[in-house]
């Protein structure tokens, strides 16, 4: 068997025992669950928002974190779907799972809510959505969102008129 044979078969034995080594870290090292809740206008994923405009709607992302990170399911790990739920006490605000997905991909659209207000709310009344679900290890993962009701959404309606009226130089040719 060659040097380079010898090294390359090492190397393959290393890399095993390094995942080896992540996999018995992962086991024994305490989970510590968590979401991640963002608030964004219902278009995109541009910035995030902390105040729902009167009468308007919202998009909630719920992402599970591991130890702060967003979870990713170790190779070899049972099979876990991660369903939240969002509720409110609010009777003016309503929830319902997201038709469109504001994050382009990075995070499944069942982990998205649509959140509309109606338009008899009260401006600045302080609210909050409750995000729970279960963590894969089955222990129950709960997070909160505060927002407030902002002012409506105003649309801007711009007009023109136009006014035609002769060159000064097709005015004095006229006269002559």
């Amino acid at each position: 068997m060659s040097e380079e044979h010898v090294l390359v078969r090492i190397e393959h034995l290393f890399e095993q025992l390094l995942h080896e080594v992540r996999a018995i870290r992962r086991e024994v090292a305490p989970h510590n669950w968590s979401m991640q809740l963002t608030l964004y206008t219902g278009d995109d994923m541009s910035s995030p928002i902390t105040s729902l405009p009167l009468g308007g709607s919202a998009q909630l992302v719920a992402q599970l974190l591991e130890n702060g990170q967003p979870y990713v399911a170790p190779a070899g790990a049972p099979p876990y779907t991660f369903s939240p739920s969002a509720t409110t006490d609010d009777a003016d605000v309503t929830i319902a799972p997201a038709t469109a997905d504001v994050t382009a991909g990075a995070v499944p659209l069942s982990q998205q809510f649509l959140i509309t207000d109606s338009a008899s709310d009260t401006v600045g009344t302080p609210d909050d959505i409750t995000v729970t679900a279960t963590a894969p290890d089955g222990s129950t993962v709960t997070e909160t969102v505060a927002f407030t009701i902002g002012p409506a959404v105003v649309t801007n309606t711009f007009g023109l008129s136009l006014a035609f009226y002769p060159a000064p130089a097709a005015a004095a040719a006229a006269k002559q």
